[in-house]
């Protein structure tokens, strides 16, 4: 998966590494270190053959060389720059593999690490074991392209997770790449997390697409079981946060990974997207559904102001069956509104069936429970119906749905 991977990344971009800032004044630089500055400037030597030379003395030099590379990205001579950007990736490589040991080497988290992206994905989700790992894997998976977001962002395109998230799904499309959950960890983590950090500027159309991992069962597997579930879960939640409101397709994925894995971290996002009026009703319906599904008494509070709100979700037909000789159908109707929905969560959550509350759909559909779409009724009539036996079981058990 790595080596696939690594095709969508661009390593010739010419992205200066930025170091942690350090209080200490800067040791003065090493022979090594004068050495590779020389070699630097030689690389816009007149003569091809000194150039030649002096990219292989770098990169023999291996990793003192990198600060020197840096430099050399910036330099006011373009062959220069060009030949640096051809040599950076490599010594970049270097260096970040021999920090990452020292990284790994550091169980207790004693020392200050500059590694890209630690920063945020430590206060994400924290510095544990398994979030230490995580990340190793991480950069493993594709370090260079994790620098250039992290580094860059007001750089860095959109585009370039999206062609990421593409190349995951031909991978788990592929039978002959026998994908393991131990294997694509740090791919999926990486994309999760870069695509949550808020300076990377999205679009709805990358959100939608990056947002397709969620229907891959390796993702899904990775949710349930493993040493990194917890962390995996964080970026998730970070995921959400940054891209639930780009656009319906978002909820949608929401609803899925609702479904298929729970989260109960999911309800309070959920909710915020129900509550919001000026997005599409619909979209609101599915939000409330989320939170019904994943959620529990504490959010009945906040659901209860919806009860009154009668925007319109959709309408839907119910087949009632074959009438008369010519045997035509008997369809019926119905409307479902937020108040609707919002009443059959707030019943769900409450423990209670909804079923018995006049959903009559939810008894030949189970999976109606959990659509905004068929959770509504024929008439003003049905509906006050409902609302009349809900509150009848609320005088009857005070206390019991808070």
């Amino acid at each position: 998966m790595k080596s696939a991977l690594r095709l969508v990344s661009c390593f010739a971009c010419g992205l200066v590494f930025h170091a942690g800032v350090s209080a200490e004044p800067k040791p003065a630089p090493s022979a090594e270190q004068t050495k590779a500055e020389g070699l630097v400037r030689a690389l816009g030597d007149p003569s091809y053959k000194v150039r030649e030379q002096a990219g292989h003395d770098l990169l023999q030099l291996g990793r003192v060389a990198f600060p020197a590379l840096q430099q050399g990205l910036v330099d006011d001579n373009p062959e220069i720059r060009s030949r640096c950007r051809r040599l950076w990736p490599i010594i970049f490589e270097m260096d970040l593999q021999a920090r990452l040991t020292n990284f790994l080497a550091d169980t207790e988290g004693k020392q200050t690490h500059d590694l890209p992206g630690w920063s945020r994905f430590r206060k994400l989700v924290g510095d544990d074991r398994a979030a230490r790992e995580l990340f190793a894997k991480m950069l493993r998976a594709d370090g260079t392209l994790l620098e250039q977001a992290e580094n860059r962002p007001d750089e860095f395109s959109p585009d370039r997770l999206v062609v990421r998230a593409l190349q995951l799904q031909q991978l788990a499309n592929n039978p002959r790449a026998n994908l393991k959950v131990s294997a694509g960890e740090g791919d999926y983590a990486l994309l999760l997390f870069l695509s949550a950090n808020p300076k990377v500027q999205s679009t709805m159309a990358a959100a939608q697409q990056i947002g397709t991992v969620f229907y891959q069962p390796l993702l899904r597997q990775m949710l349930l079981s493993g040493d990194h579930v917890e962390v995996m879960r964080k970026l998730v939640i970070a995921w959400f946060e940054v891209n639930v409101e780009h656009s319906a397709t978002v909820i949608h994925q929401m609803s899925y990974v609702a479904t298929q894995v729970g989260m109960k971290e999911l309800a309070p996002l959920a909710l915020k997207v129900a509550l919001r009026k000026e997005v599409a009703p619909f979209t609101r319906g599915t939000a409330l559904t989320v939170v019904g599904r994943v959620g529990n008494k504490e959010q009945i509070a906040a659901i209860e102001p919806l009860l009154a709100d009668n925007t319109v979700v959709t309408n839907f037909m119910v087949r009632q069956g074959v009438v008369g000789p010519g045997g035509a159908a008997n369809n019926q109707v119905r409307t479902s509104q937020i108040g609707d929905v919002a009443l059959a969560m707030t019943i769900h959550l409450s423990g209670q069936k909804p079923a018995d509350f006049g959903y009559d759909m939810i008894n030949t559909n189970p999976n109606a429970m959990f659509s905004a779409h068929y959770l509504g009724f024929v008439d003003d009539a049905a509906r006050s119906d409902a609302r009349r036996k809900w509150k009848e079981w609320v005088d009857k058990n005070k206390g019991e749905k808070k």
